[in-house]
Formats: structure tokens, sequence, C-alpha cells
């Protein structure tokens, strides 16, 4: 199981964008993180002030709830978990109700953004280093074709 004890909120570091915009999106719509994998939260929490443990343990209360349940049911669940997110319950909970499918979008936008950036820093360490062997080479245009397919992607998300 993904329960923790939680760190004391007055150690807690705030979540960074990317975490706090995923943060807000499996508050709002639970059902959402069922659709995450692991690698996913991996790729969110690596840049995580707190190494994720706020977003895995969000996303474990979600993945264990009931279909269909509410931001009120998480928040119940999730009630232990400390101040850090009664600041984010009190935003979603004062904001008109968000449309799931563009939730969907928003989550999946965040998890590409995230792996983008990633593999960003990966392809310039690699050119820092020089490309010398054929391994390095290789692994340079893998990451430049799978960052072509992000972008792709990124694309056709925001035509539609």
């Amino acid at each position: 199981s993904l329960r923790r004890a939680a760190t004391p909120a007055a150690r807690r570091k705030p979540p960074v964008e990317l975490e706090r915009q995923a943060l807000r999106l499996l508050l709002a719509h639970p059902a959402l993180a069922a659709g995450l994998s692991d690698a996913d939260l991996e790729m969110i929490s690596s840049s995580a002030p707190d190494g994720g443990d706020m977003l895995r343990i969000v996303a474990g209360e979600a993945r264990a709830l009931p279909a269909g349940a509410t931001l009120a049911v998480l928040a119940e669940a999730l009630r232990a978990q400390g101040a850090d997110l009664d600041a984010l319950f009190a935003e979603i909970s004062a904001e008109p109700a968000s449309d799931p499918a563009l939730a969907q979008r928003e989550l999946a936008g965040a998890v590409r953004q995230t792996t983008m950036k990633s593999l960003k820093s990966e392809q310039d360490r690699l050119a820092a280093a020089g490309l010398v062997g054929e391994d390095e080479r290789a692994r340079y245009r893998e990451i430049a074709a799978e960052l072509e397919t992000l972008r792709a992607a990124a694309g056709r998300d925001t035509e539609g």
C-alpha cells in the first residue's frame, strides 16, 4: 500500500507548479488517479520538493476509493495528511466544477511536459559530454524522436 506517515506540514515545502497542477486535478477528479501509471507519478515526483510524497499519498488514496468518489470523499480519506492539503481543498471547493475530460487532458499534458523536460535534460547532458560513442549518439537520436512524438501529441491536444 502507498500509505505512509505524513511528514509534518511545517517541514514540507509547497509543491512546484506541475506537481501542484497534478495534485489539484487528482483532488478535483479522484478517478484520474487510476489512469496514472507509477512511472507517471515518478516523473512528476522527480522535481517535487518533498520527493513526490504528497502526490503519491493523494494518488494512493484516490486509487483506493470506489468509482465515482468525489472531492469530499477524498478529502475525508486524506484528512490525516495535514493542513498543506487544506489550502488546495479550499481552492478547488471555491471554483466551479471542472470538466472531467478537460481535467484528463490537463493531467496528460502535465505528465507529458514533465517527461519532455526530463528527456531534454538527458539530451543536453549527452550533448555536453560530446556524443563520443555510438551508444550516446543512438540515445541522443532516440530522445529526439521521443521529444518530437511528445510535441506532436501536445499540438493535437491544443488543437482539440
